[in-house]
């Protein structure tokens, strides 16, 4: 029934409902939503917290806290691992898996010191440049100071039997133990807990979890912060976090220590495929030194098990992250492969790719330094038909990022614009083109309506030798002449190639030789 006018005047006059009393340190009620959004911006050790205050806050937090989760053939990463994917909760929140492919190594105690050594160095080289002033115990300050002037050979004797350094040994013992000792129930481990993880949609095989501290360290260093490097608590897995500042970290796989990472990239797809997940990301290490085998595509037939079992784990995939690299053995290359196997069917059956990334060549992770001074080009390159079929096309890709690669003009651009047609964002690196100069392939780029990134980096060759796009002796200027070819790409205008002249963007029309 409705109010009465008299009934409606009064209750409009009426003072507002008292505010209840928010104690203090608490914050007021908020929907769900705003909640949620406010987690997403939190840091992890804040997230841990935030699960304490009460069941929705649990709620909301524990998909952030838990949308990824470290692996690694040892103890402490996989209790961690099974503790995760054995509760039904965190393990629908598991979004993504980090298998940390970094090996422990055997070394003696002289080796360690060494390692170690090197590793104060790296973190104190900022305290030296800015003169910065930290407190540390004694006999630590006495060897940061020393390692400034001195050899790792002279302070073996005085400073190798410190306790930290036979503490920070043998627990690297402990560790290669383990490891190897981790490796025959890894396999039946991942798999257990991956038929748990009903979300999963990334796989990441990373070896650079433990460098990861030492760079914020240095960061952390740069910034001045007065705090002591060996507090700090970075982000890892849960080995990694609790592991000693100025110990030497486990380096990159070897194919000649423990699992390299063909075995490593072998035992993640074979999980993939017997658990029947569906993942939509996959990152084999495209920013490692050294990447997979070529020997690891090149030895299996189609008519082989494991190739299927690769084609049938990746089918819904997304986004695929490459990176081939010989191996070194005694600073020699390994024999290179004529092909690699079955990659090409491989990529033909991932016509659902979004962005894909395939390195080819080690020198795409060397330090960056002026392309004069490399002008001996002895990096591998596949060509074209050794990596892609020629006739598929990826309809969907719309980012590439290609290196070390031998492929004629015609394919290249056949491989851009027919192969990938919604192609919006490209990256060429070390790339030998056989066929054309070019000056007249990136002329060719501007047939492209609209591009969204452009990048050329590294090396690039044609006709045989290497190519400058500016005279080779004008150090430092190189890049500045490539980013003309980019905005040349972009913006149209005068081609960097030409005279400087009245011509406009047409004229390199009749420049045949460019083309032949």
């Amino acid at each position: 029934m409705p109010l009465r006018r008299s009934q409606r005047l009064t209750r409009r006059h009426q003072s507002p409902p008292d505010v209840p009393h928010v104690p203090e340190g608490l914050v007021p009620y908020l929907p769900p939503e705003i909640m949620g959004l406010v987690a997403t911006h939190l840091e992890k050790s804040d997230l841990k917290q935030t699960r304490l205050v009460n069941s929705v806050c649990n709620a909301l937090v524990t998909p952030l806290l838990f949308d990824q989760v470290y692996v690694s053939p040892r103890t402490k990463d996989l209790e961690v691992f099974t503790a995760i994917t054995s509760r039904p909760q965190l393990a629908a929140s598991v979004k993504k898996i980090i298998y940390d492919v970094s090996t422990f190594y055997e070394l003696s105690h002289r080796e360690y010191f060494e390692l170690m050594f090197k590793e104060i160095r790296s973190i104190f080289y900022p305290f030296r440049r800015r003169s910065t002033h930290f407190t540390h115990p004694r006999r630590l300050a006495q060897l940061v100071r020393a390692t400034e002037s001195s050899s790792s050979q002279s302070l073996f004797d005085k400073y190798g039997n410190d306790a930290m350094v036979r503490k920070g040994f043998a627990r690297w013992e402990e560790l290669e133990e383990d490891e190897h000792a981790c490796i025959t129930m890894f396999y039946p481990t991942l798999c257990l807990g991956m038929f748990q993880l009903s979300n999963l949609r990334s796989v990441k095989m990373d070896d650079d979890v433990w460098d990861r501290g030492n760079r914020q360290v240095g960061l952390l260093i740069e910034d001045a912060q007065p705090i002591l490097p060996s507090e700090l608590n970075f982000t890892g897995s849960p080995l990694s976090r609790k592991w000693g500042t100025f110990h030497p970290r486990p380096v990159k796989p070897n194919f000649l220590d423990g699992l390299d990472r063909d075995r490593h990239l072998q035992l993640i797809i074979r999980a993939l495929s017997k658990t029947r997940r569906r993942i939509s990301f996959f990152d084999t290490g495209t920013h490692a030194v050294e990447g997979l085998s070529p020997h690891f595509f090149s030895r299996y037939g189609m008519e082989d098990r494991f190739p299927h079992q690769m084609i049938y784990s990746l089918w819904y995939l997304e986004t695929l992250e490459l990176q081939i690299t010989p191996r070194k053995l005694h600073d020699h290359l390994q024999p290179q492969s004529t092909s690699l196997g079955f990659l090409p069917n491989l990529l033909s059956k991932l016509s659902g790719l979004k962005r894909l990334a395939l390195i080819f060549t080690s020198t795409e992770n060397m330090d960056l330094r002026q392309r004069h001074l490399l002008r001996d080009y002895d990096e591998p390159c596949y060509s074209y038909k050794d990596v892609f079929p020629r006739n598929v096309a990826w309809p969907r890709l719309f980012q590439f990022y290609i290196a070390g690669l031998a492929i004629s003009g015609p394919d290249l651009y056949r491989l851009a614009f027919h192969q990938m047609p919604n192609l919006g964002r490209l990256w060429l690196s070390h790339i030998d083109l056989l066929q054309w100069r070019w000056e007249g392939f990136l002329s060719m780029l501007r047939l492209k309506p609209r591009w969204e990134v452009l990048g050329l980096q590294g090396i690039f060759r044609h006709r045989g030798g290497q190519w400058w796009p500016c005279h080779p002796d004008d150090e430092g200027e190189e890049m500045e002449k490539l980013d003309e070819y980019l905005s040349y790409i972009t913006y149209g205008g005068q081609h960097p190639g030409l005279p400087v002249g009245p011509h406009d963007s047409t004229w390199e029309s009749i420049i045949p030789e460019w083309f032949t």
